[in-house]
């Protein structure tokens, strides 16, 4: 049962911990810890491919070390081949609910990310990336499939 939440920062820089740093998309991150440094055994692997994309001038008000905003995985919502990416998360508890928490910036105008989780269920929410200092999205009460 998950009692901490994961931190995971999605880009080729390194964020310390307690952070879990993805920094190769086509490389699984297994056994992931959570805030406190607890094994989880929680993995995540990306099941699309990604463009990595680093971008030095944004820092954020929400507490996260400032490479959390250097740098991510990136796919092209302007070309069609490109506009989606995708993960899987597996080693998860399917009896319980779980929040997925969404932070991303930019420093670029007009971009944004749709996000949606899916399980038994699904949520879905969107976030405008461009400079962004302080906004997340919120998808709540995901059932896992079994």
């Amino acid at each position: 049962v998950l009692q901490n939440p994961i931190l995971i920062d999605f880009g080729e820089n390194p964020t310390p911990l307690p952070f879990n740093s993805f920094v190769n998309p086509t490389v699984p991150l297994n056994n992931l810890i959570d805030k406190i440094g607890n094994s989880t055994y929680f993995n995540i692997e990306a099941t699309t491919g990604f463009n990595l994309l680093n971008r030095r001038e944004i820092s954020n008000v929400l507490g996260f070390p400032e490479s959390v905003c250097d740098d991510m995985f990136f796919r092209d919502g302007n070309n069609p081949a490109q506009s989606r990416g995708a993960f899987k998360v597996s080693n998860m508890n399917t009896t319980m609910k779980y929040t997925f928490i969404f932070y991303g910036a930019i420093n670029d105008s007009n971009t944004g990310t749709h996000f949606t989780v899916t399980g038994i269920n699904s949520g879905a929410g969107d976030l405008k990336n461009d400079f962004n200092t302080d906004k997340v999205v919120i998808i709540n009460a995901i059932a896992l499939c079994v």
